[in-house]
């Protein structure tokens, strides 16, 4: 995630962030934002970008942090990333630079230059985050840590649970960008062997800057963030760009969307449309949508919220789904691709030169086809006849397209694994597990049965080893996800 550009330069500088005792937090409950949280604990390796795999130091980085956490009496409550909200952007539209700076690092460290190498290496990307979540799920769970994954954001979810009457969560721990949602405060480090946390006050923040709550989300997202690139005009100026820069443009125009009208004709702001961007933006924290502590998926400040949130934050999928999200059973990436419509492919740690890696990504396709298939078949006719497509980063102006749907056209042709074919699966995978059923009479029958209230692998395999009990599974239900509109009410 991108945090608010220069903002926490500008909060240092005006000494805005300040430090209290750990002990003030004994038995608080604490929301913290997941991948925040993650990045400030995980040791820097370098080296993962060449050996790849997850930094080695990863779950005893997390456990001693979890000890700490006990040690102290905090119940810390972690909040994941959800799904991504729409973009409008064409996949790689921004230039990548990171395959070139892996390159250099191995050119230096073939030549000797081990320290060059590193530090190339270092800012070259590295695994994704995303792509250890599961695992990191997997050790809060054996350490009895609760955790949810978000429906989208995790900074609108946790503003929630904080400013919920029941407060769900005393405290939040997390970037300052959570300052631009409706929280007081919030912990921005904790540091437990100098015993004591750092935070920010919204309202001392507030009052530093002269602006309202409005006007300071105007600032936020005119110098930009993770959702919405800088205010172009504000990096054309002489002395580059500052936060004091956006903050005295809104103090000029008294709001933001006075600010970007006034630039209507600047032909950065055209080119962007960049107008669009900001209200989309300011609409998007506004009302974004989280799970109510009722189960159910809302916007924030649902009174006011517009009827077409669906444009901005991502169509309307069904409960199941969501709730599968919460729990941590199933990921965003497959959903993610059904929602925007792309699964886009970026170069591996190796940069994937290679044409033997490229065929293999061609016939991988064919599998996420197919779970793709398994995905949207049980859900609303919208979802099932979706236009899903592949885009690779050596071609990404070529889309594969991905024939989810049974009724699809299915030739020998595009079933070939050449690197110009389209990328199809016959969806066997759905037609053979269609009439699979299992009813809630069927579950509590088999937990008395094996004496346990785990489902897991072990438990659904041992409840089917019996051809008598196997066949109770076997059933057409009628039911259809997500029969229901695909917009948010």
């Amino acid at each position: 995630n991108m945090p608010i550009r220069h903002f926490d330069i500008f909060l240092a500088e005006r000494r805005l962030i300040q430090t209290s005792a750990v002990t003030l937090l004994k038995d608080q409950k604490v929301g913290i934002d997941a991948s925040y949280w993650l990045r400030k604990i995980l040791p820097k390796e370098p080296t993962v970008v060449a050996l790849g795999g997850f930094p080695l130091g990863l779950r005893t980085a997390i456990e001693r942090e979890l000890a700490n956490f006990k040690k102290h009496r905090i119940h810390p409550v972690f909040v994941f990333q959800g799904l991504n909200m729409v973009r409008k952007d064409k996949p790689f539209s921004n230039p990548d630079n990171r395959p070139n700076r892996r390159e250099a690092g191995w050119e230096a460290y073939g030549n000797g230059r081990l320290d060059q190498a590193l530090s190339t290496w270092a800012s070259s990307g590295g695994v994704q985050q995303s792509d250890m979540i599961t695992y990191i799920m997997e050790i809060l769970t054996e350490n009895e840590v609760e955790f949810i994954r978000a429906p989208y954001s995790q900074w609108a979810q946790l503003s929630y649970m904080h400013t919920h009457p029941r407060h769900i969560v005393n405290r939040v721990l997390g970037g300052s960008e959570m300052l631009i949602w409706d929280v007081d405060s919030v912990m921005i480090g904790i540091d437990f062997q100098k015993g004591n946390y750092t935070w920010l006050s919204k309202k001392t923040v507030l009052s530093d800057l002269g602006l309202s709550d409005e006007q300071f989300l105007d600032v936020c997202i005119l110098a930009g963030f993770d959702y919405c690139p800088t205010f172009p005009p504000l990096n054309n100026n002489m002395i580059g760009f500052t936060f004091k820069g956006t903050y005295d443009l809104v103090k000029q125009h008294k709001t933001g969307f006075n600010a970007v009208q006034a630039y209507g004709d600047d032909p950065s702001v055209v080119k962007t449309h960049y107008i669009d961007t900001f209200c989309r933006t300011r609409c998007a924290v506004k009302y974004h949508l989280v799970y109510t502590d009722e189960g159910e998926l809302r916007p924030l400040h649902p009174e006011r919220a517009p009827s077409d949130i669906h444009e901005i934050i991502g169509y309307r999928l069904p409960d199941e789904i969501y709730f599968y999200l919460l729990s941590g059973l199933i990921g965003p990436q497959v959903i993610n691709c059904l929602e925007s419509g792309v699964l886009i492919e970026n170069a591996p740690l190796c940069n994937g030169d290679t044409e033997e890696y490229r065929i293999f990504l061609q016939q991988l396709l064919n599998i996420r086809t197919q779970t793709l298939s398994l995905l949207s078949q049980p859900m609303h006719k919208f979802y099932q006849s979706r236009k899903v497509v592949t885009v690779f980063w050596f071609d990404p102006n070529e889309e594969h397209i991905m024939h989810h749907h049974p009724d699809h056209c299915h030739t020998e042709a595009n079933v070939s694994h050449g690197p110009n074919s389209n990328a199809s699966a016959l969806n066997t995978v759905w037609e053979n597990t269609k009439a699979w059923n299992l009813t809630p009479e069927f579950l509590e029958e088999q937990k008395v049965i094996q004496k346990t209230s785990r489902v897991d692998v072990r438990f659904c395999l041992k409840a089917v080893e019996d051809p008598a009990q196997a066949t109770k599974t076997v059933g057409v239900s009628n039911k259809v996800c997500g029969e229901r509109e695909t917009r948010h009410s």
